[in-house]
């Protein structure tokens, strides 16, 4: 009987298309991979950006704080009447240090990584198609860092008041603030007072320290000049409730700082404020670390974790409470 001979199989031909299909998958994976790539390379670039940024935002008071720190004078005296020549201070070498991270902030953000990094972060445009990116176990999801746009000087006058004064108030001089404070302080009210230094200086005028204290919150040093008919505000320093610091220094924590920076801005805007008023401020601040920011409705910033340090006086809303990056 004859063999029918048989012919070898064919081979399977993968489907039309298939093979492009896969390689265009393959490109697409490795496309997103050098995106992601990019955007953690250009994230961190803004992240150390930013960070320098912030420090150099304190450089000026860093730089009196860290000169006057090494001074011990008899008596306190108003910011106005010293002298930097005559009390011996060199701010050159600080002062130095300061302008030359100035410079290097500066190097920095005219670097083309920085630039390229700041138009992507600037511009609305789609980053592409949605990245599937798988995590390992052990990955931990890193915060997403928000860049809060910043806050122009006449914005922040435009909305930041002081409480109105009292025209029927008794004027308070350097003569009248001690039965002022005992009378004060024996009605148990908010902050506790207590005169800190007093000198007379050599022209018409002599300044006081009063210190206030909101218990477990902070205490505040204020610089009161003697007009003649009226003590009114010179300087501010809030400091943390245990801390121990020269009058005319700084805190360490930030959230004192910005306080006091702005309230130096309510005062310089105000113009003369009183002692009564400058009560009336730190009554409210009683309240800093509950109360929740009128903007984000949060206690504490996402951006910077600070409390709402900056508050404000309106006839209609009362008291408003914000975050210094809302």
């Amino acid at each position: 009987m004859a063999t029918v001979p048989t012919s070898p199989p064919k081979p399977q031909l993968a489907a039309p298309g298939l093979a492009d299909s896969t390689a265009a998958s393959q490109a697409q994976d490795t496309a997103g991979d050098d995106l992601v790539a990019s955007l953690e390379s250009q994230t961190m670039v803004l992240e150390t950006l930013l960070s320098r940024v912030q420090k150099l935002k304190d450089a000026p008071l860093r730089v009196l704080a860290t000169s006057l720190s090494q001074l011990k004078p008899d008596g306190v005296t108003a910011l106005s009447a010293l002298s930097l020549q005559t009390l011996g201070v060199d701010l050159s070498t600080h002062a130095s240090n300061a302008f030359a991270e100035l410079r290097a902030v500066e190097t920095q953000l005219r670097d083309d990584k920085v630039q390229a990094a700041l138009s992507l972060a600037k511009s609305h445009a789609p980053l592409g198609r949605p990245l599937k990116r798988k995590r390992s176990a052990n990955e931990v999801a890193s915060t997403p860092i928000r860049l809060a746009p910043a806050r122009s000087e006449q914005a922040a006058a435009e909305r930041d008041e002081l409480p109105p004064e009292d025209p029927s108030r008794v004027r308070v001089t350097t003569t009248s603030l001690p039965a002022f404070i005992q009378a004060h302080n024996k009605a148990g009210a908010t902050p506790k007072l207590h005169i800190w230094a007093a000198k007379a200086s050599k022209g018409s005028t002599s300044s006081v320290v009063v210190r206030m204290s909101v218990a477990d919150v902070l205490v505040a040093f204020v610089t009161f000049e003697d007009t003649g008919t009226e003590l009114v505000v010179e300087a501010v320093s809030v400091f943390g409730p245990r801390e121990k610091k020269p009058v005319y220094s700084q805190s360490d924590f930030a959230v004192f700082r910005k306080m006091s920076q702005h309230i130096v801005r309510l005062v310089r805007q105000a113009g003369e404020v009183s002692l009564q008023r400058t009560i009336i401020l730190f009554q409210a601040y009683s309240e800093i670390f509950e109360a929740h920011c009128t903007s984000c409705k949060r206690v504490v910033s996402e951006t910077d974790h600070i409390p709402a340090v900056e508050i404000s006086f309106s006839p209609g809303n009362g008291r408003v409470f914000r975050h210094t990056t809302c």
